[in-house]
């Protein structure tokens, strides 16, 4: 998986003075905490986001009464049934829910945590080295995955690890951050299972039919940094978005900023010691929402005197399995049929998994048909 090559595209999409200032961005390899380590005053233009969207970034409404919390303690339990219907319910109706007591410690989490912030505070010529948009040895670092293609860029830095289907080389992985990343994935595999498993149940399937369709096969884990900004009211940390793939379990520090759109309002994802965030993907939903909905979420405002540190997997169809078989057994076990066909949702993995979701939440598909809507 590649990104673009943006001298192909990025002139298609933005003036050349916008280009050039871009690519010099790009070509500088220190991402956006390069440029608050200069001392800059005011963000690059390329970074500013159009009215439409600043004037929507406020608080959001806040959150507690309407995101579930699920406690799994228990779920190998008398309990389960119990717990199966509450994240059933909660996919049902919204798509996002945060989850306690799920087996992976506290002072895992922190680690992990710490360990990103760490690495995007490192030594800006180790991380210049690793800057790229090639993922050929599961390791890269870069600022904006759409940088070259996107109306406005945000404010973050990103590393990339693939966990799954194989870990890269343990020396390919910054050292700073390898013995967390590697803990990390051997905890996140085993609640993975167990999440798929209460997915597939809810689904009204065996426990390991969704892990058995190779759910658990890719896994991929992206860590954002949000520096500090000078002028936070003219760019925002993630624009509104779904999510690619099955699910995605996002790890948030303690500063919040985190956002879902439910009924066209703004709702705060209020960070719970301990929790993690569930996100329903776009290749798990379902026609009508009768079974589970993907969900939209932003991250807002970045902080202007704090640091925020975020860490999200994705849990994919792995690609190398990949059938048309697999996704046809999925559809004739749903009494609701998938939003995508098999060969959407192939096609649209193999392009790129990370770009699915562009490409996905456009197409609408019946059990006869398909159309592409604006």
């Amino acid at each position: 998986m590649a990104a673009t090559d943006p001298s192909s595209t990025a002139g298609d999409h933005v003036p050349h003075d916008r280009v050039a200032e871009i690519t010099r961005f790009e070509d500088s390899k220190l991402g956006v905490k390069g440029l608050v380590d200069s001392g800059l005053g005011a963000i690059p233009g390329f970074f500013i986001h159009p009215a439409e969207t600043l004037s929507s970034l406020r608080p959001g409404r806040p959150g507690v009464d309407l995101i579930p919390t699920i406690d799994l303690a228990g779920a190998d339990s008398d309990r389960r049934a119990e717990i199966v219907e509450r994240v059933s319910r909660a996919c049902r109706e919204l798509g996002f829910f945060q989850i306690i007591n799920h087996g992976v410690p506290v002072e895992a989490l922190d680690r992990a945590i710490g360990a990103v912030r760490a690495f995007h505070e490192g030594p800006p010529e180790e991380k210049a080295g690793m800057y790229t948009r090639e993922t050929k040895t599961g390791v890269s670092f870069f600022s904006n995955i759409d940088l070259f293609q996107s109306k406005a860029a945000s404010w973050r830095d990103t590393l990339q690890i693939r966990l799954a289907p194989t870990l890269p080389s343990l020396e390919d992985i910054p050292e700073v951050c390898r013995s967390e990343v590697v803990e990390w994935n051997q905890h996140i595999q085993q609640l993975g299972s167990l999440l798929l498993g209460l997915l597939s149940e809810g689904l009204g399937l065996d426990m390991g039919r969704l892990e058995g369709l190779t759910c658990l096969g890719t896994r991929i884990m992206v860590a954002h940094y949000y520096p500090y900004c000078p002028e936070p009211d003219r760019t925002v940390g993630i624009a509104s978005h779904t999510d690619p793939g099955v699910i995605t379990l996002l790890l948030q520090n303690h500063m919040g900023g985190l956002q879902i759109k439910k009924d066209e309002e703004w709702v705060e994802v209020e960070p719970v010691p301990g929790a993690l965030v569930i996100n329903v993907g776009d290749i798990l939903q379902v026609d009508l929402s009768c079974k589970s909905v993907g969900q939209q979420w932003r991250l807002v405002k970045p902080c202007c005197c704090f640091i925020k540190s975020f860490c999200r997997l994705y849990l994919m169809m792995n690609t190398r399995a990949w059938s048309t078989e697999c996704w046809q057994t999925l559809q004739r076990s749903l009494e609701c049929p998938l939003l995508y066909s098999a060969i959407q949702a192939a096609e649209s993995i193999r392009l790129d998994p990370f770009r699915s979701c562009s490409l996905l939440r456009n197409l609408r598909c019946s059990s006869n048909s398909c159309s592409l809507t604006t």
